[in-house]
């Protein structure tokens, strides 16, 4: 259950840095609305982005991986659809938070692995 928790955190602090740096992408709200958002994008990564990256495999291998971050951008965007708390002003703001996103997680969770 903590890991749980920790991994939001996690998400909900590489989404808090998305929002910082990419002008595109605007939070609506504070702590509770990144929560939500963090949750929201969570769900959608882990039930829809399983299926959309097991169908894509063969457009991620083509290629080298990179098509991962057209995924994580439409994920997204679906996200910013599903809550009124979330908005992106273009798919490039998207594609760019997305990379963000997935850096900033990637060495939140090797720190947390840590401790």
């Amino acid at each position: 259950m903590i890991r749980l928790i920790i991994r939001w955190l996690v998400l909900a602090a590489a989404i808090a840095l998305a929002v910082k740096v990419i002008p595109g992408v605007h939070l609506h709200g504070g702590f509770k609305s990144l929560m939500v958002v963090a949750a929201i994008f969570a769900v959608i990564n882990l039930v829809i982005g399983t299926v959309v990256r097991v169908v894509s495999l063969p457009i991620r291998i083509a290629t080298i991986g990179l098509f991962s971050i057209v995924i994580n951008a439409a994920l997204l965007e679906l996200t910013a659809h599903v809550s009124s708390r979330l908005t992106l002003d273009s798919f490039w703001a998207a594609t760019l938070a997305a990379i963000v996103i997935s850096l900033t997680s990637a060495v939140l969770s090797a720190v947390t692995a840590l401790l």
